[in-house]
């Protein structure tokens, strides 16, 4: 009988099927009732590979080079240098009574640098599915020693091309020291990860004892899960689908705890899962309705003030979660 990976249930819920095709069995998306996780009955290692596009092509454009630079050079304003050290703990200046600063600049932490992580120990950091190492390079510029996996082949040449410290393969596959790195990232990566307590008990034998492992997912417990399902389920592609309460599980039954759980709101997703709702509708409603989200004036008025909401209520569709060794 198939068991929940997580916490062992064995009654779980069918969400949705999709039938077999001349290249996939007939798969279910399963959730369980006791820890909330989703995910994909079955899914092997092949299918794995088939999902993360081996023969994708992906073309750094001039839009994205222009966008880092940006961020990149914003980054390294003094100011900016200065309240990195105040608020995350990097080490640019040599600034006297830097507890007093840090007390009185401690609510711009709701504003500032919000994806940005804190300076942690010698600043050695692994990147796991780095795509084609762009957050690396902003890292990079405030001080972390970046090093990268990427299984996908072509994003993997892409990321050597930029002269960064990256191996192809997943974090099963390739080799590090142990207890070696003081931060570990999987942002917009760990749900497509098949394995995910093999993968996060490899991730704690590389970590230093002091360090952090820092997962971005999309959340479960969302209102995009409830009202789009199977647009939101995006499978095979994804493996697991989380909430706060799974993951927590899932990081206690490795040893590791959580530390902090951050939930934002995706204005854009939301609009790109409505227009996909639309594109399904038959004509005029589909080009009316599409015409509609698409105006700047629907996003200002309606979509931006609907997911502050969300976010406010810790009902958005992303989860930020940083999680340290117990």
């Amino acid at each position: 009988m198939l068991k929940c990976k997580i916490c062992n249930a064995s009654s779980l819920k069918v969400l949705s099927t999709r039938e077999a095709t001349h290249k996939r069995p007939t798969m279910h998306y399963l959730q369980c009732p006791v820890c909330s996780v989703c995910f994909a009955d079955p899914y092997t290692p092949a299918e794995v590979k088939t999902a993360l596009g081996e023969t994708f092509q992906y073309q750094v454009s001039p839009h994205d080079l222009k966008r880092l630079q940006r961020k990149i050079t914003r980054l390294r304003k003094p100011i900016n240098k200065f309240l990195l050290q105040i608020l995350k703990g990097y080490s640019f200046y040599s600034i006297r009574f830097e507890h007093i600063y840090k007390i009185l600049l401690s609510p711009l932490q709701v504003c500032l640098f919000k994806n940005i992580i804190p300076f942690i120990g010698t600043g050695r950091l692994l990147d796991v599915g780095c795509n084609i190492g762009l957050s690396m390079e902003i890292l990079q510029s405030i001080g972390w020693q970046t090093q990268g996996v990427e299984p996908r082949i072509r994003w993997f040449e892409l990321a050597k091309g930029r002269n960064l410290k990256v191996q192809h393969g997943t974090l099963d596959t390739v080799s590090f020291p142990d207890k070696h790195f003081d931060a570990i990232l999987f942002i917009q990566v760990f749900e497509h990860i098949w394995n995910p307590i093999e993968t996060l008990e490899r991730a704690k034998k590389i970590l230093v004892d002091n360090g952090r492992i820092f997962i971005e997912v999309p959340n479960q417990r969302c209102l995009s899960f409830y009202l789009f399902r199977e647009l939101f389920y995006d499978y095979p592609d994804h493996c697991h689908c989380y909430s706060p309460r799974s993951l927590s599980l899932l990081c206690k039954k490795v040893g590791l705890m959580i530390k902090e759980i951050r939930i934002k709101s995706s204005s854009g997703q939301f609009i790109y899962f409505l227009k996909k709702k639309c594109d399904k509708l038959p004509n005029p409603w589909k080009d009316f309705l599409s015409a509609i989200i698409c105006a700047k004036l629907f996003k200002l008025c309606f979509i931006q003030p609907l997911c502050f909401l969300l976010e406010t209520l810790r009902f958005g569709d992303v989860m930020r979660v940083e999680i340290a060794k117990e």
